[in-house]
C-alpha cells in the first residue's frame, strides 16, 4: 500500500499481436541509444568540425510543449543531456572521425512550425537522423505536407508517435512509444469483453487522429460491442495551436452529458485530454452519473487535486516493465514484427469509486511484451 491518490488495480490481458515485436523493439532501443549517442547536441567549434575537412554530421531533435503543464522543464532536460553526450562523443572522435551536431527544434505546439522544422532537417545534406515528435495531430500535418520527401530521404526518424497507422507507409519512420493499433486497442477490447461491458459510449475530441483512430479500431475489433452514443466535440480556436490549450464551453459539456444520460451506457470512453477531464467529472456528478469511465489521461494527474472526485470507477491504459534483452533476442521473430518500439507490457489501471489510496491487483511484474489473463 502506498500513498498515491487513487485506488489502482491492474489487469494484464493476452494479445498475440505483440509476441513478434520483441526483436524489433530491442533493435529500436539499441538504435535509439546509438542515435542519442551520436546526436548528443553537438555544437562543435568550426575548427573541430572541419578538422578532417568535413562538416559535422547533424541530428535534429524535435521538441514541443506538453499540453498538460503550464510550464515544463523537459525540453531543458533533453537539451542538457544532449549537450553532455555530444561533448563526450566528440571528445572520443565523433562518428567515423567526424564531429556531431544536434539541433533542437521546438515547434511551440504549432503544426506549421513542426512542418518547417522537419523540412529544414530534410534539406540539410549533413542530416543523418531525426528524433522526437509525439503529437499525432502535428504528425498528420507533417506527413501530409512532406510524406514523399520523408520516405525518399531514407533518413531514419525515431518518433514517439502513438498512432502508428500514421507511419505505416514510411519504412524509415519508427516509434519509441507503444503502438495504439497493436497494443492499446487489443488490450481495451479484451478488457471490455472480460468486464462484460455491452453499451459503450464515447466523448472525444473532433479532428484528432489519435482519438479517431482509437475508436475506429475498437469498432472494427471483432466482438467489440457497438457504441450506443458518440460525441466528438470541436475545440474553439482559429488554429491548431490555439485549440490545443482551449477549454470547452460548460454548456457544451452539459449538453453532451445530458445526451449521454439518455442512452444509459455501461462504460464511457472519455478522450478529451487529461487536464480537461475534471470539468467533465464535475458535470457527470451533477447529473447523478457514476458510470465507469475510460480516460486517455493519467489518473495521477487527473486526481492530483483533492477537489477532483468521481463516484464511479475510472480506468486508463497503463504500461509497465522494461524487457529482458536476452529473452527478447531468444524469443522474438523479426518477420512480422511491427515498427513500434514498445518496451513495456500494457494493461488497465483503475481508480475505484472515489477511493484515494493505492492498491494494485493482478500481476505486479508481467513478462515483458506479453499479456496475462487476470487470476
Amino acid at each position: 500500500m502506498s500513498a498515491k491518490p487513487r485506488n489502482v488495480q491492474v489487469w494484464i490481458t493476452p494479445t498475440p499481436e505483440l509476441k513478434a515485436a520483441l526483436l524489433l523493439a530491442v533493435f529500436h532501443i539499441h538504435f535509439l541509444w546509438l542515435a542519442l549517442v551520436s546526436t548528443s547536441t553537438a555544437y562543435a567549434t568550426p575548427a573541430e568540425a572541419f578538422s578532417l575537412g568535413k562538416p559535422p554530421l547533424k541530428i535534429t531533435v524535435l521538441v514541443g510543449p506538453r499540453n498538460d503543464f503550464c510550464y515544463s522543464d523537459h525540453i531543458e532536460a533533453v537539451e542538457k543531456l544532449g549537450r553532455s553526450e555530444r561533448d563526450r562523443i566528440n571528445k572520443a572522435g565523433g562518428i567515423a572521425g567526424r564531429q556531431i551536431e544536434i539541433q533542437f527544434r521546438s515547434d511551440e505546439g504549432d503544426p506549421r512550425r513542426t512542418v518547417e522544422n522537419v523540412s529544414q532537417a530534410l534539406a540539410d545534406p549533413q542530416s543523418i537522423a531525426l528524433i522526437g515528435l509525439q503529437s499525432s495531430d502535428r504528425a498528420r500535418e507533417v506527413f501530409k505536407e512532406l510524406g514523399p520527401r520523408i520516405s525518399g530521404s531514407g533518413i531514419p526518424w525515431l518518433s514517439s508517435i502513438f498512432a502508428t497507422n500514421l507511419i505505416a507507409d514510411y519504412p524509415n519512420v519508427f516509434s519509441m512509444s507503444g503502438s495504439q493499433e497493436e497494443e492499446s486497442i487489443p488490450v481495451i477490447a479484451e478488457f471490455v469483453k472480460e468486464k462484460k461491458f455491452s453499451r459503450p459510449a464515447v466523448i472525444g475530441l473532433k479532428g484528432q487522429p489519435f482519438i479517431e483512430a482509437l475508436f475506429k479500431g475498437l469498432e472494427e475489433k471483432k466482438g467489440f460491442p457497438p457504441f450506443v452514443d458518440k460525441h466528438l466535440l470541436a475545440l474553439p480556436g482559429a488554429d491548431s495551436k490555439s485549440r490545443q490549450n482551449a477549454n470547452f464551453d460548460p454548456g457544451e459539456i452539459a449538453k453532451a452529458i445530458e445526451d449521454l444520460k439518455s442512452k444509459n451506457p455501461d462504460i464511457v470512453f472519455l478522450s478529451v485530454g487529461g487536464w480537461r477531464v475534471p470539468a467533465f467529472l464535475k458535470e457527470l456528478e451533477k447529473a447523478g452519473i457514476s458510470t465507469p469511465l475510460f480516460v486517455t489521461g493519467r489518473l495521477d494527474d487527473i486526481f492530483r487535486s483533492p477537489a477532483v472526485s468521481y463516484s464511479g470507477d475510472v480506468y486508463q491504459i497503463a504500461r509497465d516493465e522494461l524487457p529482458n534483452l536476452s529473452t527478447a533476442f531468444a524469443n522474438a521473430s523479426s518477420a512480422s514484427a511491427p515498427r513500434s518500439g514498445c518496451s513495456r507490457a500494457a494493461g488497465i489501471r483503475m481508480r475505484s469509486k472515489g477511493s484515494r489510496t493505492d492498491a494494485r491487483s493482478g500481476p505486479r511484474k508481467p513478462h515483458p511484451m506479453s499479456f496475462h489473463a487476470p487470476t
